[in-house]
């Protein structure tokens, strides 16, 4: 080896040693951080807080919260596809009846044995709502909670009572008036004449006569709507201090009279 390939060898092994010493005495570079990537959820890194929700009423939960009803009010129910239809009232024609006696007994059945409702009095006029099978006595609207019957006899009506329908009838209760009762005649008071045990539907001529001027002796007749009682018209001026023989001759074989004299 020549003097100056052993020369550039001892460079370049100087140059490696300080080299070593260089890298060997540098301080360690500090470690710059890096940043953490961040999930897309927060719930990667930290779990969130969750709240419970309520627990749901027994039965199927509904969508959406039904409305509150207020306090103190009762919820309807809901409509039900089965839900029965209104009844369809049966058409009633327009038919109605003018009194045609001075006095007229309504009943509430189809006979004078039962109770009486009202008396109606001579051109009042009532709606016909029935009638019963024989067409004999009428079913009238009183216009109070219920209807009450009347004897074709006492009215006159004004349209087809055959197009009234045909109503049920209660069972006849028990006459009150003793069998074989005489008929009676008597004044009830200035204007009205009172007939009991007279026949129903029996046509009663009343004669009013003054006592002492046969002359005056008028007549007028009467129907029988209600065998224990029957109120007429008092009639032929009924005047104070006049005494007046009174008769009811029936068409039927009945007969009743009485003397009346007015006191006041």
């Amino acid at each position: 080896m020549t003097a100056h390939s052993a020369a550039k060898l001892r460079a370049f092994v100087l140059q490696a040693l300080l080299a070593l010493i260089w890298v060997s005495c540098r301080p360690a570079p500090t470690a710059v951080p890096t940043a953490a990537r961040i999930p897309d959820t927060a719930t990667a890194t930290q779990p969130a807080t969750v709240t419970q929700p309520a627990p749901a009423p027994t039965g199927t939960a509904a969508a959406t919260s039904a409305p509150t009803e207020p306090p103190g009010r009762t919820p309807e129910p809901a409509p039900t596809d089965n839900a029965s239809p209104a009844p369809t009232a049966t058409p009633v024609p327009n038919i109605f009846a003018v009194v045609i006696q001075e006095f007229a007994q309504v009943y509430n059945g189809p006979s004078a044995v039962f109770e009486r409702i009202i008396t109606l009095t001579g051109g009042m006029s009532v709606d016909l709502i029935g009638r019963d099978a024989a067409g004999d006595w009428y079913y009238v609207d009183l216009l109070l909670e219920q209807g009450g019957w009347i004897s074709s006899a006492s009215v006159r009506v004004e349209g087809d009572p055959g197009a009234l329908q045909v109503v049920d009838t209660p069972a006849v209760p028990t006459a009150t008036s003793a069998p074989g009762s005489p008929p009676v005649i008597f004044v009830r008071d200035v204007n009205t004449l009172v007939l009991q045990n007279f026949k129903l539907h029996e046509n009663v001529i009343l004669t009013v006569v003054q006592v002492e001027n046969p002359e005056t002796a008028e007549s007028r007749n009467c129907v029988i709507s209600d065998p224990e009682e029957t109120l007429c018209p008092f009639f032929n001026r009924n005047r104070i201090g006049v005494t007046y023989r009174i008769t009811a001759q029936g068409d039927q074989g009945s007969f009743a009279e009485t003397i009346y004299t007015r006191e006041e």
